[in-house]
């Protein structure tokens, strides 16, 4: 299944001679065969970031658990963790990415690696989310125990049992650049309680250990000195088990690990009221006070503000110090980064800027088609939530 989830004929060829070596550059993959797997991210010095090899290692191998646990007929877990301590996943290589859309075009007119690489890791996301239902034989484990940013969250969010410990900090820093939250993730963003989705996607809020537990984002809180626990209850979940009955047992043997244990700090629900009044549905003057009230209701978003806007005018400062070609050095750099981008998503360049002030000319009165698409869905019935593990449809 998840070897056809990508359709590039290049990409069977490399997992043909990945699956006859058995050995991979990039992560570290132990019990394949057994009822407990596990996939280790080793890329410790760049916090485990994801680039096109290691997406396609990470591929491989959980199309090989998965081939052993059909072969037996039994069930397994693949618990995947991110080597190093301080990661699960950074998210993707924005540097390989970057390195790949300034080479220009391949030679031979072959698909560029930073497409190749969009492609497969969704097709990835697309499998997973797949491999996540109850039915399923094989039962994805994620520990977030440390930084779990942007691809990171797509290669485990879809996955059947997310458990944090209190080092866990999720994101989808993308959003602060005006990129939409991808791999999949704003399908769980939507299910998220109350409009904690929605901010969290508009602002790229850092969630912690709390808030993920609140959401839904982690199934369980584990601290983290009991990790070696937890990795021994599920080690001795029978796999002989029906894919219901196993599932159930892995998660009991999880909860036992946690043993009530309650994550550190304040979460989401403690300003639920804020955050909805400021996502609730109205003209733009009563969300911008309502985002008025939830910054200024919030001492910690204060001082982030204050330190963002401090950084800000020290990074003009050097600017401004320096020769007066490092500004349009700068805008040329932005402007190649934005061209990758916009190959990928179809990205159109920003009409406004940091000031909220409008480039070019002014459009006079809302755009028709936009207005009657946004009135089209406000009277739509809401939709139904889809069934865990149903299929995502990938252009």
């Amino acid at each position: 299944m998840l070897r056809r989830a990508i359709s590039t004929t290049a990409s069977f060829d490399v997992r043909r001679a990945m699956s006859a070596a058995a050995s991979y550059d990039f992560i570290r993959v132990s019990g394949v065969g057994t009822s407990a797997a596990a996939l280790v991210l080793d890329r410790p010095k760049k916090l485990n970031a994801l680039d096109l090899a290691m997406v396609r290692e990470v591929a491989d191998a959980l199309a090989r658990v998965e081939d052993a646990a059909k072969a037996g007929g039994n069930c397994a877990t693949l618990t995947v963790t991110g080597a190093g301590g301080k990661a699960f996943c950074a998210g993707g290589d924005v540097k390989a990415v970057r390195a790949s859309g300034l080479a220009g075009p391949a030679p031979g007119g072959d698909e560029p690696d930073y497409l190749r690489f969009f492609r497969e890791e969704y097709a990835l996301n697309a499998a997973l989310g797949r491999l996540g239902a109850v039915s399923s034989p094989v039962k994805q484990v994620s520990v977030w125990d440390g930084i779990v940013m942007g691809g990171g969250v797509g290669l485990s969010v879809h996955g059947r049992f997310r458990v944090a410990t209190e080092k866990a900090l999720l994101a989808m820093p993308e959003c602060a650049i005006g990129l939409f939250p991808d791999v999949g993730v704003c399908h769980a963003l939507a299910r998220m309680p109350g409009g904690s989705g929605a901010y969290a996607a508009l602002t790229g809020a850092r969630l912690g250990a709390a808030d993920l537990l609140f959401s839904g984002l982690a199934t369980h809180y584990v601290p983290s000195e009991r990790l070696a626990e937890a990795a021994a209850a599920v080690a001795a979940v029978d796999g002989a088990l029906p894919p219901a009955a196993f599932d159930a047992a892995v998660d009991a043997a999880l909860n036992g690990a946690g043993n009530g244990a309650t994550p550190p700090g304040e979460h989401a629900a403690d300003h639920g009221e804020v955050i909805d009044a400021a996502l609730r549905r109205g003209d733009r003057r009563r969300r911008a006070r309502g985002f008025g009230r939830l910054r200024g209701g919030r001492r910690r978003l204060r001082g982030e503000c204050r330190r963002g806007r401090a950084r800000g005018v020290a990074d003009v400062r050097r600017c401004r110090s320096s020769s007066s070609a490092a500004p349009a050095r700068a805008s040329r750099r932005a402007a190649a980064d934005f061209r990758v981008v916009s190959r990928v998503v179809g990205a159109r360049p920003p009409t406004s800027d940091l000031r909220g002030r409008p480039r070019g000319p002014r459009r006079q009165g809302p755009d028709p088609d936009v207005a009657a698409a946004a009135d089209g869905r406000a009277r739509a019935a809401p939709r139904a939530p889809l069934e865990p593990g149903a299929e995502l449809a990938l252009p």
